[in-house]
């Protein structure tokens, strides 16, 4: 018997792995956070059980130095980031791709260890599913889904609900001995619906999610802060792509996408605050336009980016000197070349510039080969810069931020062999 391969590999100059449909299907994950550890260089960082955060590493760095993406659209927010995988329901994904090194000269701000790409279901054909899973302490998750598909078009919509008590018992030493403490305040509630809509030229989606949850804190000698700590949010994520045009060998795309955040963080026994606690609103903005071209000639494909990008947040824990509002305005050009200089030899260039209005620029080159000594033996090798500008939680949290800091950079070298099937 012969194992199959469960992650692809691409053929193309930088470290590429993906997982495909067969795998997502094949597995049937409850998360998406439970497949990307498969992939070479992957780590999920799981804050809690059901509601926790789940935020993706890859090559051991933070979760802020990796851009995740929705069918091309950014999730990575300006206030601090990361993205929590948890809001996307896995059985709306087809298949995930992992780049990993530095990927600023495609992708921009924050993709120094690399990106993920998550793209949504194409069903080619009419169906209706329900997936289920119970768990202990009254952990539960259904997820309804419908399908209407064609090879032309297709529209799917999908009703992900779960929660839990998550009062779980555990052992604790308080005073010098051992005792059973219950977890409190740890249930969770969360209710997502997704739509996809595709044409022959075009693809909209649109998520939206509520969540309730707790914020439990640790149990020293006895006592549990965060007892009553609660964090609500409204999340809406809007995405469209659209093929403008196709002349001659070129084509024309336009991509755009939209996030809505409204976030509660309420905690009646933070008196430190003031005699009521805290009571803090955060809404957070980011928009995004980009204009793609790429032309395939012979032997060489060349592709071009326009990105306009528009982020802001309102609260009242910020800086006194920045107000109650922080914004970020951001434009970039940027474009590669794939260049086929035989059957065993293939070059990648790429260059990108970004302009942010409270970070400055960046130039981000990006170069590499790869070379297919003998079958099955490839070599690559790449060199490349990064960047990521200090997040609005870094620059203008009230006494946590600092207004000065300056974008982080990095140059990487990467070089390998690999064997390919």
């Amino acid at each position: 018997m012969e194992a199959n391969r469960t992650i692809g590999r691409t053929d193309g100059a930088t470290p590429t792995s993906n997982i495909g449909p067969d795998v997502m299907q094949g597995l049937a994950p409850a998360e998406v956070s439970d497949v990307l550890p498969l992939v070479p260089g992957v780590f999920v960082k799981q804050y809690g059980g059901l509601g926790g955060l789940r935020t993706v590493s890859l090559r051991g760095g933070s979760a802020a130095q990796t851009v995740v993406l929705l069918e091309g659209v950014r999730l990575s927010s300006a206030q601090h980031g990361a993205v929590d995988l948890s809001m996307i329901p896995a059985r709306m994904v087809e298949s995930i791709t992992v780049h990993r090194g530095s990927m600023s000269a495609f992708y921009g701000a924050n993709a120094i260890n690399g990106a993920v790409d998550i793209q949504l279901v194409r069903p080619r054909e009419t169906t209706a599913s329900m997936a289920a899973s119970l768990g202990s302490f009254l952990e539960q998750r259904w997820t309804p889904m419908v399908a209407l598909g064609s090879e032309s078009a297709s529209v799917v919509a999908a009703l992900d609900v779960a929660s839990t008590r998550g009062s779980y018992p555990f052992e604790a030493i308080i005073d010098g001995t051992s005792d059973d403490v219950l977890r409190l305040n740890s249930d969770a509630r969360s209710t997502t619906g997704a739509v996809v809509a595709r044409t022959g030229a075009s693809s909209v989606f649109a998520f939206a999610r509520t969540a309730d949850r707790g914020v439990p804190g640790p149990v020293a000698n006895g006592a549990a802060p965060l007892a009553r700590a609660r964090l609500a949010d409204a999340d809406v994520i809007l995405g469209l792509r659209h093929t403008v045009a196709t002349i001659g060998e070129t084509q024309w795309d336009v991509l755009a996408g939209m996030r809505y955040l409204d976030q509660r963080f309420s905690d009646p026994d933070a008196t430190v605050m003031g005699p009521r606690g805290i009571d803090e609103r955060y809404l957070q903005r980011d928009g995004a336009l980009s204009v793609l071209t790429s032309t395939t000639l012979d032997g060489m494909a060349i592709r071009s980016r326009m990105d306009l990008s528009f982020a802001d947040l309102r609260g009242a824990m910020l800086q006194p000197e920045v107000g109650p509002l922080v914004q970020r305005r951001s434009a970039s050009l940027a474009a590669d070349a794939t260049v086929i200089l035989d059957s065993a030899l293939t070059a990648l260039m790429a260059l990108r510039a970004d302009v942010i209005s409270d970070a400055g620029t960046a130039v981000t080159p990006l170069v590499a080969v790869r070379y297919g000594v003998a079958r099955p033996l490839t070599l690559r090798a790449s060199w490349s810069m990064g960047f990521r500008p200090a997040s609005f939680n870094e620059l203008y949290y009230l006494n946590y931020g600092t207004a000065d800091l300056k974008p982080e950079r990095s140059s990487t070298i990467q070089a390998g062999v690999q064997e390919e099937f």
